[in-house]
Parts: C-alpha cells; structure tokens; sequence
C-alpha cells in the first residue's frame, strides 16, 4: 500500500506509515514522520536544525549535539580532540530505535587547529577511519549508525576529513 498525498497536508501530532509514502506537494509534520516501506518525495526535503557552538580545544560529541545537527567547533589553543558521546547515550538520546537507524550531523571547525576524531572511553561508538582528522577551516558530514542496542559506528563523508 501507498499513502499518496498530492496537496498539501498538515499534522501537529506523531503520523506513522505501516507502506509507503508518496508526497507530491508540501508535508508538514509537527512530530515524529515514522514510515516502515520507502519514502518518496517530489522537490527538497527541508530540514530544521539547531547549531550548537564549541569554543574549546577538545570536545565530547554528546548525543543533544548530534540531535541538534550542527556543530560549530572553534579549535584555537592547539590540535583538538572530538571525543564520541557512548553509545547508549545516543541510541536513547537521538534516537535511534532499530539497528541499522542513522543519523546525520554536519561538523564544522572554523578554528585555526586540526581536529581528530576518538573512540568514546568504552569503543561502544566507534569512529570507522580511525584518526581521522578534521582541518582547520573546514566541514564533514558524520553519519552515526546503530549497529546493535549498544554500539554505534561512527562514519566521515566528505569535507575536509583526512587521514
């Protein structure tokens, strides 16, 4: 089954989609969207965001910064080091509710220092290129993935990542 919507619709409140979800005009939803088949829409999907600012050398990624979206980090006094929040933390925080769930967070560092990606304390979230580094004046996108109810691997797209 295909739920197909070819004007505009409106909910203030949670929808859940037990096929797929076809939009062909505007879809607001003022809660959580939850389709179990495939999504397919027609133009942008437009998300709102919240950035969150760092000015400090190192930073613990907590699960409200990966939520929030953007991460705005100023790294000034030195190389800097972005710890991973755990991974229950994000998995109840996010959240992610099934394996294999994923999240996006764009990571800027408009400082003047390298940043390099760590494992949390307990390797429950795990950086995928170990070491990466972030460099000054630059952005990444980092996709978390739920890979079981207590790990969560940590992934570099793009930007200014390297090894």
């Amino acid at each position: 089954d295909v739920a197909t919507f070819v004007s505009q619709i409106t909910a203030s409140c949670d929808v859940d989609i037990a096929g797929n979800f076809d939009v062909q005009s505007n879809a607001v939803v003022g809660g959580d969207l939850s389709v179990s088949g495939s999504s397919h829409f027609a133009g942008r999907v437009i998300e709102t965001l919240t950035k969150t600012d760092v000015n400090a050398q190192n930073n613990t990624l907590a699960a409200a910064q990966i939520k929030a979206g953007i991460v705005i980090h100023t790294s000034e006094t030195g190389g800097g080091t972005v710890t991973m929040d755990t991974a229950s933390n994000i998995i109840s925080g996010v959240p992610l509710t099934k394996d294999n769930q994923a999240v996006k967070c764009y990571y800027i560092n408009d400082g003047d220092q390298d940043l390099t990606f760590a494992n949390d304390a307990g390797n429950t979230t795990q950086v995928h290129d170990t070491g990466a580094i972030l460099m000054s004046d630059e952005g990444v996108t980092l996709l978390f993935v739920r890979e079981s109810n207590s790990a969560v691997r940590m992934y570099t797209l793009g930007g200014g990542a390297a090894d």
